[in-house]
């Protein structure tokens, strides 16, 4: 056996176990939470597959927490999963922590940080998140500053991408915009669908 092989064959071996029991805890939490509602099961197999890596597991253990399954309601520690997941670009965690700042769930409300974390997910093609940073871009409030332009843009790539309200809202909101900042948001947004694909 080569030196190659010598030094790199005991890492795959490593990565290929290390993935693996990642996978099947992840799975058996998976299993546990959905089809048996075992959350203790779920929990603890989310747990050891969080440690392994997993951005799903974090993002399942927020959802324990802040729903209450089998443990008492904790917005604090649904908070720091999802946090952890969403670092990982994980988009329905950063739905998540996004939502948290926006109603002041667990912290202080920050509507600065909920855009900052919708806007993340809506750019990985979430039409929830898409639809929601629009809808903070059409408010000014004493945190944030509104922008017809990107409120438009963002409910167009919702309703591209499924969002079945995106468009209404979005026509509601127009009436208040001229032809020039609409014209603006149409290329906006399919500048950015060309980047996306």
């Amino acid at each position: 056996m080569n030196l190659y092989w010598k030094i790199f064959l005991p890492l795959i071996l490593l990565w290929i176990s290390t993935n693996h029991a990642d996978s099947h805890e992840f799975d058996k939490g998976l299993s546990a939470y959905f089809n048996y509602y075992e959350y203790d099961v779920a929990r603890e197999s989310f747990l050891i597959a969080t440690n392994q890596g997993h951005s799903d597991a974090a993002f399942y253990l927020g959802e324990i927490f802040e729903g209450g399954f089998s443990v008492a309601i904790d917005y604090q520690q649904a908070f720091n999963w999802y946090s952890r997941a969403a670092k990982s670009n994980h988009a329905k965690a950063q739905i998540r922590l996004a939502d948290m700042y926006l109603t002041g769930r667990a912290v202080k409300q920050d509507l600065i940080r909920a855009q900052y974390w919708y806007l993340k997910a809506a750019q990985q093609g979430s039409p929830l998140a898409q639809f929601r940073v629009a809808r903070l871009y059409a408010k000014e409030s004493d945190q944030t500053r509104s922008d017809s332009v990107q409120a438009y843009k963002w409910w167009t790539i919702a309703a591209w991408f499924g969002d079945p309200d995106a468009l209404a809202e979005r026509d509601i909101f127009a009436i208040q915009m001229k032809g020039a900042e609409i014209s603006k948001a149409i290329r906006l947004a399919e500048k950015w669908e060309e980047n996306f694909n």
